[in-house]
C-alpha cells in the first residue's frame, strides 16, 4: 500500500498505530484490511460502531480456522459487543445433520466456535439476532455480516451497516472500526427505488408468504 493511497483515507493515531504493527500482528492484519477495504470504496476517514454480528464463525473450510486462530494466538478480542451467527454443527448432538459422517469437518467447526468465544463474542448462534434483547438500537452505527439482520438493522430498528463479509466482520469487530461510506452515511441511506404493491392480490398479502416476497 503506497503513501498516496492511504492519504486518500483519513486516520486516526490508533488506526495509523495498528496499521505499523504497534499492537501486534493481529491486529496490524485487521486494520490492514479495514483501511484497504476503505480505499476501495473511496471512503474518506473511519468511523467507531457499536455492535457486531459475526458470520465467520459459520465453519466452511481451513481458511475460517487459519484467520480465527491467527487472531487469538495474536491476543486480539472484540473491541464491541459482538454476536455470533448460526453454525454448521450442533453443540449438542454430534449426530445431527449430514455432518455426522464427517467428524474432521464436526471437529475443526467445534474450534472454531470455542475460538469465537475465546475472542470475545457473546455465542448466541443465530441469524436473526435482532429477536434478542440488548442489540442496537436506531442510529447505531453497526457492524452487519447475515444478509437478513442486514435488511432489518437497517430497515427495522433504524441502526447503520453495510453488508460485511467474513473475516472483513470481524477485522471491523476487534478494530471497532468501519469506513464511512454506503449504508453509514445519511446520503448512502437515501431511497433510489420506489416498489409499490398496488398489484399484489389482497388474499396474497394476508399469508405469510407475503412477508418473504
Amino acid at each position: 500500500m503506497s503513501a498516496a493511497e492511504r492519504q486518500k483515507l483519513e486516520l486516526s493515531d490508533r488506526d495509523t498505530a495498528r496499521l505499523a504493527g504497534a499492537e501486534g500482528p493481529a491486529l496490524k492484519l485487521a486494520m490492514s484490511l479495514i483501511v484497504r477495504t476503505g480505499e476501495i470504496l473511496g471512503a474518506e476517514r473511519l468511523i467507531d460502531v457499536a455492535f457486531a454480528h459475526i458470520d465467520a464463525c459459520h465453519y466452511s473450510g481451513q481458511a475460517h480456522l487459519d484467520f480465527a486462530e491467527f487472531l487469538a494466538e495474536g491476543g486480539a478480542r472484540m473491541a464491541v459487543p459482538a454476536w455470533t451467527n448460526t453454525i454448521p454443527v450442533s453443540l449438542i448432538d454430534t449426530d445431527l445433520r449430514a455432518e455426522a459422517g464427517e467428524p474432521e469437518f464436526q471437529a475443526k467447526a467445534r474450534r472454531l466456535t470455542r475460538l469465537y468465544t475465546k475472542l470475545g463474542c457473546r455465542p448466541v448462534w443465530t441469524c436473526a439476532p435482532y429477536q434478542l434483547p440488548g442489540g442496537p438500537k436506531f442510529g447505531d452505527q453497526i457492524v452487519g455480516s447475515e444478509s437478513n439482520a442486514v435488511a432489518y438493522y437497517n430497515s427495522v430498528v433504524g441502526a447503520r451497516t453495510n453488508k460485511y463479509g467474513d473475516f472483513l466482520d470481524v477485522a471491523a469487530a476487534v478494530t471497532g472500526r468501519v469506513p464511512d461510506c454506503g449504508l453509514h452515511t445519511d446520503e448512502g441511506r437515501r431511497g433510489q427505488v420506489l416498489v409499490t404493491l398496488e398489484e399484489v392480490p389482497e388474499a396474497l398479502r394476508r399469508t405469510d408468504i407475503f412477508f418473504h416476497l
